[in-house]
């Protein structure tokens, strides 16, 4: 499996890191390293910093490409009214 590491955004289910761990990635959650309420651009920071790839819904983050350096983003962009569950089988499939 490859190396990519991963940061998970507030706005995605806490499940999807449970998810993705299960699947042998290395992913660290926003709301279990004090940045729940942090802004894109601190998330960005971090992300950049230890070299993750950011897992969100928030188009924002396509503010990435001013980043060259980074790893890169996966946006998800679903409807609002998917489940935990639903967002999970979408991210497990990709």
């Amino acid at each position: 499996m490859p190396d990519i590491r991963f940061l998970l955004d507030a706005n995605m289910p806490r499940s999807s890191a449970e998810l993705m761990r299960s699947l042998g990635f290395d992913v660290e959650d926003v709301r279990d390293i004090g940045m729940m309420a942090a802004s894109d651009r601190a998330i960005i920071r971090h992300a950049l910093k230890t070299k993750r790839v950011v897992v969100t819904g928030d188009t924002d983050f396509g503010e990435l490409l001013r980043y060259p350096l980074h790893p890169g983003a996966i946006i998800l962009r679903l409807p609002f009214k998917y489940k935990s569950h639903e967002i999970n089988i979408i991210l497990k499939d990709f």
